[in-house]
């Protein structure tokens, strides 16, 4: 069982090898609004337990590259990109240094922070937040700390997944990875499986990149 943390990187990171994406180009937005994108116009029936959030870190080349440079657990953020990249089938998640940019051309930066007492981690940040921004996740110290052991690993993925969920566009829903139904298999060592409406969902963005991306005249913000 000490090995088994280990063996379920080691996993995860080989499934990203068959991803359709290897590189990345530079980006024009970081944080980009989806107000006016019509996602989830036609969307199947069992993609609608996912909620959309109100703007999205993906790229207009459909990746979301990070920087994650300050955190000492590189295996954790490596796993929870790969968790979404195996569930997506393409290499959607990737550090800046996997995709060829410059650090600065990071989509998101993922940092460790102390965060109070139960909250395992957080995406965005308060008050305003404006277009071409780089977004930001924070995971917990503590989240990050307790991964030495297998299940505090597996705990550690799941939270940086969820706030990857956060950041590629995605709000809390009923599910296993953007909500609590996944507690008894993680309580179990187990990392939830990404739900098919979850990918959809993403997948429904990647689809209307190209609507998404077509006015970039105008910042907002958002509060």
């Amino acid at each position: 069982m000490k090995k088994f943390w280990k063996t379920l990187l080691s996993a995860l990171i080989i499934a990203i090898s068959f991803g359709a994406f290897s590189t990345a180009n530079q980006v024009d937005a970081r944080v980009k609004f989806t107000r006016n994108a019509d996602f989830y116009k036609n969307e199947p029936e069992n993609a609608k337990p996912s909620v959309l959030s109100t703007i999205t870190t993906i790229n207009k080349n459909g990746t979301m590259i990070y920087d994650a440079d300050t955190v000492k657990q590189k295996d954790v953020i490596a796993a929870a990109a790969a968790h979404w990249n195996k569930a997506v089938g393409i290499n959607l998640i990737m550090s800046y240094q996997e995709a060829h940019v410059a650090k600065a051309d990071a989509d998101v930066v993922i940092e460790p922070a102390d965060l109070p007492a139960g909250i395992g981690g957080v995406t965005g940040y308060d008050g305003y937040v404006y277009e071409t921004w780089q977004n930001i996740i924070k995971i917990a110290n503590t989240t990050l700390n307790a991964a030495s052991s297998q299940k505090g690993f597996v705990q550690a993925v799941s939270t940086t997944s969820h706030e990857m969920g956060h950041a590629l566009g995605l709000n809390h829903d009923p599910g296993a990875l953007m909500g609590t139904s996944g507690a008894a298999e993680l309580a179990n060592g187990i990392l939830p499986a990404i739900p098919d409406y979850n990918v959809n969902a993403v997948g429904a963005i990647l689809k209307d990149l190209d609507q998404l991306y077509q006015d970039r005249s105008r910042s907002r913000f958002q509060t």
